[in-house]
């Protein structure tokens, strides 16, 4: 079966979350705890060695956290949950907890402790010299069970919107229309349970069930309350008498891009909800946009579970980097496993000697995005490198959901950690060999070919011609990423 722990390009500690006023966390703290996989390990000596160190102040917490981490042992699991929370007041102690409870290490999963976690402490998830949101999600709104969206069908549709911007998923509404779509949760049942209930602060009419009550303010107020649904983030000097932009539509957003923060509540209230995309830039997703990819994930996942079996929703990258993040090793079985990939790593299956199903773009966006919102929930169904935050469709840029453990935490190989456990003897992982007829990939790194000179790109194109040809000559399959112009396949590949 494929294991429930989310598949990271690298370690899980390499993209931290960054506090405002906060350094990140050291990005080699990961690499102290990853040995070779070419040489035995006795991890007890190396986590009583690390505890040592760690007393006599030769080392940090974080690092025996790491080394905790690489053992399969969940009393060593608990150990390093406990060294997470006691550093609950640190940004790295909050973001390794959000991951724990993400995928459920040392703990039951538990998504909405894991966004407690994630929010406490006012955090800044965008990229690096990218545009802020105004306001962050109320981390209290995650203690109190579950969460209930109340109002008019406009009302929901607008705290609908700020739920999925912040990753969150409402569970019931209150809403005398009653007619609104699957995702947004069912009718509240009137239990006497005590729930989460969140509505407009100018609702002050509406009855709602016992629990806990956060409000939503959509315009200024000068006064924070404790269950005020959003709370700004504290400006820097440098913004203060700053004019923060209103925009109301994706065209108005687009053009404040390059300020430092925007309020971005009447584009909610518009049916909007924002998050960043690669290129650094805030961008949206109406919610009638947001059915239509739904409705067609669904679809998809309907026929995917009448074919039977286990499936990996790879990434949309290429195939040379999926197979670096997919390899196979002995011990994993992959028999039941179907790769589901895009048309620009259609041959990876092949090459993987695994079963294949081939979607376009919009269809592989379509399924990550109605299993993210459905929490998967359906254990058959995984996705590589990792799993995205609800929705699943553009969050927060340097967000990673990843949590490796045991072998795959200490060789960095996040593939060993796609399939159910792997034996571990704390000795060399092989990987599986290739079978006939023979098969090579070359897998040029596109990003730094792109960036040289014509002249240099041209000699890179002749090289790896010609490799291509020294292994067509000899009876080999050719696999190769095409980082050339107008992306060609190298040709007889």
């Amino acid at each position: 079966m494929i294991s429930s722990i989310a598949i990271p390009d690298s370690l899980s500690m390499q993209t931290p979350v960054i506090e405002e006023g906060s350094s990140p966390v050291p990005e080699d703290r990961a690499s102290r705890a990853k040995w070779p996989s070419s040489s035995y390990i006795d991890i007890e000596s190396e986590i009583s060695s690390c505890r040592e160190a760690v007393s006599c102040g030769l080392a940090e917490e974080m690092d025996l956290f790491n080394v905790l981490m690489c053992s399969n042992d969940p009393a060593h699991h608990s150990e390093a949950m406990e060294i997470a929370l006691k550093n609950k007041d640190e940004a790295w102690g909050r973001i390794l907890l959000f991951r724990m409870y993400y995928n459920g290490v040392a703990a039951d999963c538990d998504v909405k402790t894991a966004l407690y976690w994630l929010y406490r402490g006012n955090p800044d998830f965008l990229y690096n010299n990218g545009t802020r949101i105004r306001y962050t999600i109320n981390p209290e709104i995650f203690l109190h069970g579950d969460i209930v969206l109340c109002g008019s069908k406009d009302e929901v549709r607008s705290l609908f919107c700020i739920c999925a911007q912040y990753g969150v998923r409402p569970d019931h509404y209150i809403c005398p229309e009653q007619d609104l779509y699957e995702f947004f949760g069912t009718p509240c049942p009137d239990d006497g349970q005590k729930r989460c209930y969140i509505k407009f602060s100018t609702r002050r009419d509406l009855s709602i069930g016992p629990g806990a009550h956060f409000v939503y303010c959509p315009y200024d107020e000068t006064y924070v309350a404790k269950n005020q649904l959003l709370i700004p983030r504290l400006l820097q000097p440098e913004m203060e008498g700053v004019e923060i932009p209103v925009p109301v539509s994706p065209s108005e957003l687009a053009a404040v891009r390059n300020s430092i923060m925007v309020d971005v509540r009447a584009l909610n209230q518009n049916g909007y909800y924002v998050g960043a995309a690669n290129s650094k830039a805030l961008v949206t997703l109406h919610l009638d946009q947001l059915e239509a990819i739904y409705k067609m994930g669904k679809a998809m996942y309907d026929r995917m579970c009448s074919k039977g079996g286990l499936f990996l929703i790879t990434s949309f990258n290429p195939m040379g980097d999926n197979f670096n993040r997919l390899n196979k090793f002995e011990g994993m079985d992959f028999s039941d496993v179907t790769y589901v990939v895009s048309e620009s790593a259609k041959d990876l299956p092949m090459l993987l000697g695994a079963d294949g199903l081939v979607a376009n773009r919009s269809d592989l966006k379509a399924i990550r995005v109605y299993l993210s919102m459905n929490n998967y929930e359906d254990s058959r169904f995984r996705m590589a490198p990792r799993m995205p935050l609800y929705p699943g469709y553009f969050f927060h840029g340097d967000l990673d959901t990843s949590f490796l453990t045991g072998v795959a935490r200490r060789t960095g190989e996040s593939s060993l950690d796609l399939v159910g456990p792997v034996e571990d003897d704390c000795k060399e992982m092989v990987r599986t060999r290739l079978k006939a007829p023979p098969m090579v990939l070359l897998n040029p790194y596109g990003i730094t070919i792109k960036g040289r000179s014509e002249t240099e790109n041209e000699r890179t194109y002749r090289i790896i011609s010609a490799l291509s040809e020294i292994f067509l000559e000899d009876g080999y399959m050719v696999y190769t990423n095409t980082p050339f112009p107008e992306q060609a396949e190298l040709p007889g590949t």
